[in-house]
């Protein structure tokens, strides 16, 4: 799937598959820089509407009635541009992962739509528990920042991908 996607925003390139879930896959992309070393980021790609029957069955809004495909993803995809807005603007990168960029595209196969997002890049919490070994102190200060960030995405709406 990742070969089929390059470029992705401009000149950046899918490098590798980090994972997956219920909603998407992600890679790690670069780009050349001028000096030939590689920037990092991530992309998130969360696939709309693979499933046809989902479009007749889900209702984002409970109480909307859709009434085609295109009014579908054009629903679903303001609801997550909306709240990617929100994120990047309410939170400043202090709790949340930076939404550096999103796009829409087609799918390949014509099974509908494709979400691009570019993320910063991170660390997850099981590399870093590969290298450091927290004392209780720092385990106490990170669960709280997590739960800081939980109630902090509840506050405004945000959803978790």
């Amino acid at each position: 799937m990742s070969n089929s996607l390059n470029p992705v925003f401009g000149e950046w390139y899918t490098e590798r598959q980090l994972g997956s879930g219920t909603d998407g896959k992600v890679f790690s992309i670069y780009r050349e820089k001028y000096d030939g070393t590689k920037e990092r980021s991530v992309l998130k790609i969360i696939r709309l509407g693979e499933n046809r029957g989902d479009i007749k069955t889900l209702d984002p809004n409970e109480n909307v009635v859709i009434e085609n495909e295109e009014e579908y993803y054009a629903t679903i995809i303001a609801g997550i541009t909306d709240n990617i807005k929100t994120v990047m603007d309410s939170d400043k990168g202090k709790h949340f992962v930076r939404y550096e960029d999103f796009e829409l595209r087609k799918a390949s196969d014509g099974k509908g739509r494709l979400i691009l997002l570019k993320l910063e890049e991170m660390r997850s919490l099981s590399d870093l528990l590969k290298e450091f070994s927290f004392t209780l102190e720092e385990t106490l200060r990170l669960g709280i920042s997590v739960c800081k960030s939980l109630v902090k995405c509840r506050t405004f709406g945000g959803y978790i991908y």
